[in-house]
């Protein structure tokens, strides 16, 4: 299928999104990618981990399956931290798991294997946007913002922050060695962005932001199969991680699914202050679920 007549190089610093290939990075490369988006990162066991929230620790690449020696936590003073785990650890360890959406097999990622409710909106997406992918970040400087803050006020989640902070940003954002990001052009203006990572064998959709006004392209459909075009030509990628889930907003986890992204439980290893989990239980307990996931005892690891 072709997408659209307007070629790629009608966007500033973009090319085609047939051409886009993803390309893991190391641990140590992702670390200094989330230390500059804000996270506090440290290096405990051969392992990078992130605190977030503040005082929990989890490790910078979530589905790196630890042994039992690394699933440690990584600082003392830490209320509580959360490890994913390999098949061994996983027959002793496993108290909870980390819930995500989850394309495990890209091979079955086909437009022929698509159901016909998929492969209309992938349709309607090649029809109404353009697709490409972005060397730098001259067009998100100019119309990125606005579709962000449409987004997040759609939505709910994430901060929508300052203009310029949102500009520093996306200054060291668009790094096409370390990062894929691609933007779908609906009637010549920005109508959404996708941006994503890989680490080892497992590549990460870090966020999708649609504009309201781009919502009836199915751009978010068409975003999402690019990016696993991407992750396959590469050849190194054997799963996608879109997020973890979010069962309190039903219509988000049912369009993950719909696009090939089911909730998958990976087994994990979970400590807590039993004080801060009774807090944060009580007080954000969809947030506590992210953290803990299921109890999946010594079952078979997804």
């Amino acid at each position: 299928m072709n997408q659209g007549s307007v070629s790629a190089f009608v966007v500033p610093q973009s090319r085609e999104v047939s051409r886009a290939a993803l390309y893991p990075i190391s641990p140590g490369q992702l670390s200094v990618l989330r230390r500059n988006e804000g996270c506090h990162v440290v290096y405990h066991q051969q392992r990078y981990w992130m605190e977030a929230p503040r005082g929990f620790y989890q490790p910078i690449h979530w589905m790196a399956r630890h042994g039992i020696e690394q699933a440690v936590a990584p600082r003392r003073w830490a209320w509580g931290f959360r490890s994913s785990l390999n098949e061994e650890a996983a027959a002793t360890q496993s108290n909870g798991s980390v819930p995500v959406h989850l394309l495990a097999d890209l091979s079955t990622y086909t437009f022929d294997n698509f159901s016909s409710g998929r492969r209309y909106h992938l349709r309607r997406s090649r029809k109404r946007a353009v697709i490409v992918e972005l060397l730098g970040p001259a067009l998100l400087h100019a119309e990125g913002f606005a579709v962000m803050q449409s987004a997040r006020e759609r939505t709910g989640y994430g901060e929508i922050g300052s203009r310029d902070d949102y500009d520093a940003m996306i200054e060291k954002h668009v790094d096409p060695l370390r990062r894929l990001v691609l933007a779908g052009m609906v009637n010549g203006r920005l109508g959404g962005y996708l941006g994503g990572i890989a680490c080892g064998e497992t590549a990460y959709i870090d966020y999708v932001h649609i504009a309201n006004e781009a919502l009836s392209s199915s751009l978010g459909t068409g975003l999402v199969y690019e990016f696993v075009e991407a992750c396959r030509r590469s050849g190194f990628i054997k799963e996608i991680v879109y997020g973890l889930h979010t069962p309190e907003d039903p219509a988000l986890c049912t369009f993950k699914a719909g696009i090939g992204f089911p909730v998958c439980h990976i087994h994990s290893k979970v400590r807590m202050n039993p004080v801060a989990a009774r807090f944060v239980r009580m007080r954000y307990p969809h947030r506590f679920y992210r953290l803990i996931g299921e109890n999946l005892g010594s079952r078979p690891r997804a």
